[in-house]
This record gives structure tokens, C-alpha cells and sequence, in this order.
């Protein structure tokens, strides 16, 4: 049985989530850097599908065929906003290496929705309440601007709302979305 450490084994998350495209070996360091946060960094490269996996074990409560490989107690619990960050929307409150919206009303994305934001706009967005993952990174090309959904703080959050509105069925509408001034839809709660 996993213990609730919050850390995954990189090589035991291959094997049990069958990662097609990651390599521990490869696509796995530990690194410190002087001139950024006073906190060492272990970071993973996925490719969008293995991010999507990942997702869908939290989306599942920390289940995978069947097996329980993280506690659904550790989920819960790690997914759940206990700081608010000042900003709005999906990355409104902080917990444990996820972020959450504090204020789903406000937002207009489904409650319950959650996020694990990585360096240069890659996230995987759980919204639990539709029954959703999405596995963003976008395309960068050296010497060109960064993507719009990592420098631009309502890109996300657009977004989702366009997401969860093309899912409407059978779910209670709590919030009318507007972007850039016009309604586009109904979020559910």
C-alpha cells in the first residue's frame, strides 16, 4: 500500500498508470537553483497523455483499474484549497502542490475544480463536478513569446469556462459565464 507522502515514485507512476511516453531515467531530475525559490525542485517532463493519466487517477480518487494506488482520503486532502492566493478563479487558493478555486460561484468554474500548474503554462485541471480532465502544455519555440495561457492570468480560467460549458448535460447551472463582456454559456455547480 502507497504511504500518503504526496511524492510518487516516478518509475512505480510509469508502470502503474502506463506512461507511454515517460522515461524516469530521461525525464526525471532533482535540481537546485541559487537564483530561484529557496526550495529544491524535483521536476518530470510528460507528454500531455501521461498528464492526462495522471489527472484521471486524481479525477478517480486515487484509483487505477481497479486498485487503489493513492489514498482517497490523501486526494482529498491534498486537492483541498487552504490558502488563498489572491488571485481569482483556478489558482485561487493553494493546498499541497495543488491549487483550487475558492469561490466557484465567483469564478463560474465547476466547484470542486483543481489544478497542478507547471513551469511554463503545462497543467493538469481536474474538475471533478463534470467529470473532466484537461492536460495542458502549449507549443514553445525558443526565441518566441511565451504561450498566452501561461503570461496571460485569465487565459486558464477562459478556458475552463469554455470547457465546461460544452458539457452541460444533466448537471445544475449555478453561474453565467461572460468573456470579455458577453455571456457564453452556463457553468455547472
Amino acid at each position: 500500500d502507497p504511504a500518503p507522502t504526496g511524492i510518487i515514485d516516478s518509475t512505480k507512476a510509469k508502470q502503474a498508470l502506463g506512461f507511454q511516453d515517460f522515461d524516469p531515467l530521461l525525464h526525471a531530475r532533482f535540481g537546485y537553483d541559487s537564483d530561484a525559490p529557496r526550495f529544491p525542485a524535483y521536476n518530470l517532463w510528460l507528454s500531455s497523455r501521461d498528464m492526462a493519466k495522471f489527472g484521471q487517477l486524481y479525477l478517480q480518487n486515487g484509483r487505477w483499474e481497479g486498485r487503489e494506488l493513492v489514498p482517497a482520503d490523501w486526494v482529498r486532502l491534498t486537492t483541498k484549497p487552504i490558502s488563498p492566493t489572491g488571485h481569482e478563479g483556478i489558482e485561487s487558493g493553494y493546498g499541497y502542490l495543488w491549487w483550487g478555486d475558492i469561490d466557484p460561484i465567483a469564478s463560474g468554474l465547476p466547484s470542486g475544480s483543481y489544478t497542478a500548474a507547471g513551469n511554463g503554462g503545462r497543467y493538469i485541471v481536474v474538475m471533478p463536478a463534470i467529470d473532466v480532465v484537461v492536460a495542458l502544455q502549449p507549443f514553445e519555440i525558443s526565441g518566441k513569446p511565451q504561450a498566452k495561457i501561461y503570461t496571460d492570468p485569465t487565459a486558464m480560467d477562459r478556458l475552463l469556462k469554455l470547457v465546461a460549458v460544452a458539457r452541460p448535460e444533466n448537471l445544475e447551472v449555478r453561474a453565467t459565464i461572460h468573456i470579455d463582456g458577453r455571456m457564453v454559456g452556463a457553468c455547472p455547480a
